[in-house]
């Protein structure tokens, strides 16, 4: 799963593996 997210007017991505 690959999202991406905004936070703090900054924006990140993250993976997570099940």
């Amino acid at each position: 799963e690959f999202q991406t997210r905004s936070w703090g007017g900054d924006t990140f991505d993250f993976v997570r593996l099940n």
